[in-house]
């Protein structure tokens, strides 16, 4: 008999102990799941966050290029404009205007053919830089490698190309082409080129040819030679 309620002892102690790790681990399980959840909701939240912080950074971005391009649309009728409306054609890429100064005086008014001149103008708001193609338009214009052609089509669709080449203008004396150049000469250039100074300009300022001006600007590393 006793032999019996000691084994009943041992069942019911096994029975206890048994369902108390089912507790145990169901506890457990709870406790994992309420961490996940917490986690999940962690996640959640910080997705919320970023995506709203994307979404204000995108409108941000929207509203400045919004901006800008408002800017170069309205560029023409501005205070400080140099020239004509009428005479601003809009390109919008890869620079913002073709400016035919002195066109509409030509056209209504009779004004001489030599007072017409062209001229690129590109728009820039804020911090915005000339970009690498822009700057590669830009030295072209300077460097003289402008010209017009007329394209006619025949019948047979075939295309012709005719164009006078510019006369060429009086030899320009740049008395400093000889000479040696200085450190600071080479600073000033280089500096004077990356504010936005002209090729003609500074050849003008140095006394020194443009090719001669673009070859050091190249040599320094501050342009890149555009392909012949």
């Amino acid at each position: 008999m006793e032999m019996l309620y000691a084994l009943i002892g041992l069942m019911l102690g096994a029975l206890i102990g048994f369902v108390y790790a089912l507790l145990q681990q169901k506890a457990k399980m709870e406790r994992l799941k309420k961490e996940h959840a917490n986690e999940t909701n962690s996640l959640k939240e910080k997705h919320l966050k970023d995506i709203e912080s994307a979404k204000e950074r995108s409108l941000r971005s929207s509203r400045s290029s919004l901006r800008g391009k408002a800017a170069e649309q309205m560029a023409p009728i501005l205070d400080g404009f140099d020239y004509s409306p009428s005479d601003a054609r809009f390109l919008g890429d890869p620079v913002d205007y073709v400016i035919f100064n002195g066109y509409s005086a030509l056209r209504d008014d009779g004004a001489s053919v030599d007072e017409l001149e062209v001229v690129i103008v590109d728009i820039k708001s804020g911090k915005a830089r000339l970009s690498k193609s822009q700057k590669a338009i830009e030295e072209a214009v300077n460097a003289g490698r402008v010209r017009f052609e007329t394209i006619h089509i025949g019948e047979d669709q075939s295309i012709k190309k005719t164009g006078e080449q510019p006369e060429p203008k009086a030899q320009e004396v740049y008395p400093r082409d000889e000479k040696a150049w200085g450190t600071k000469e080479m600073l000033y250039l280089s500096e004077k080129y990356r504010q936005g100074v002209s090729i003609r300009s500074l050849a003008q300022t140095i006394q020194r040819h443009p090719n001669e001006i673009v070859d050091k600007l190249t040599e320094l590393g501050v342009i890149k030679k555009a392909p012949k």
